[in-house]
């Protein structure tokens, strides 16, 4: 490894890959669980399949890429930055809703420490991100305004499907369809999405369609982060379905529609990847300061 990729990785410090292991380790443990012992996880059964759809893509596809991502970021590589960045994301958004989306059981306390390290390994990358030292990494031709658009877009689109539900049941009395048949006491998806993923996407989105540094990177990792997510809603709505046909709460109908989503935003993936420089000039200070803005 040169000396500038090196640096690279000292620049992270060693927060983010202990927490990123120990989130491995806690994800791992409440996806075998949930997939090869349901019989330990309470509540309805259109939830408890839901969750086991999720927990599928969670340990079959991204803990894999976290795995991949976090040895190609020790080499320095942009990368492995980005998707390590991405794959935390979307386990810690995961380790929430298998907190509230399901009732409490015997596995709580690793649900806790899945969402606990997941969250604040997350914390540790973006803080210590050297995002200017990956300046050089990415080329002037990568399409930042179309794919920042898909991002805020997609994100503007989950706002108004929530609204749309949410906006209704605030005047009326009685607990809302939404929640009929799903055991819980709130719309906890909602509360993630509104109030922390959706804007949080979004700023990333206006920094990537600045051309940041920082916007550019971190845009990668939500860009596959976004197309998990998709892949995690087809499937759980399709093992949630087959588990009680019955509920309305989970529709086969929909998985498809969101397989089609996740095709797409794997394309935008695929021109961010295509954005970024295979091997890349060692960083300056004048390459950083150069970056349109």
């Amino acid at each position: 490894m040169d000396r500038s990729r090196a640096d690279r990785v000292s620049r992270l410090g060693e927060a983010p890959w202990v927490l990123s292991t120990l989130l491995l380790v806690a994800t791992a443990a409440s996806t075998v669980t949930a997939l090869a012992m349901p019989e330990l996880v309470h509540g309805p059964a259109v939830m408890v399949g839901s969750m086991r759809g999720t927990a599928l893509v969670m340990l079959a596809v991204a803990l894999p890429i976290v795995i991949v991502s976090m040895a190609a970021a020790r080499r320095g590589g942009v990368l492995g930055l980005a998707g390590w960045i991405g794959g935390v994301a979307f386990l810690a958004y995961q380790g929430w809703m298998f907190l509230f989306a399901v009732p409490f059981n015997g596995l709580f306390l690793v649900y806790v420490s899945m969402f606990a390290f997941g969250f604040w390994g997350l914390v540790a990358l973006l803080v210590r991100l050297p995002a200017e030292a990956y300046a050089a990494s990415f080329s002037p031709a990568m399409p930042v305004r179309l794919l920042g658009g898909w991002m805020a877009g997609s994100c503007l689109a989950f706002y108004a499907l929530w609204l749309k539900n949410v906006v209704p049941a605030s005047f009326d009395s009685v607990s809302p369809a939404f929640l009929a048949g799903t055991g819980m006491v709130t719309a906890t998806n909602y509360v993630l999405d509104m109030a922390l993923f959706l804007p949080f996407t979004i700023a990333v989105a206006w920094a990537l369609w600045r051309r940041t540094p920082w916007g550019m990177l971190v845009g990668g990792a939500m860009l596959l982060m976004l197309v998990l997510e998709s892949l995690a809603i087809g499937l759980d709505q399709w093992v949630g379905s087959a588990a009680d046909p019955a509920s309305t709460v989970a529709s086969a109908a929909l998985t498809p529609m969101f397989l089609v989503i996740a095709t797409v935003g794997a394309g935008a993936l695929a021109l961010w990847w295509r954005g970024t420089v295979r091997t890349p000039a060692a960083p300056s200070a004048a390459s950083a300061e150069g970056m349109p803005s």
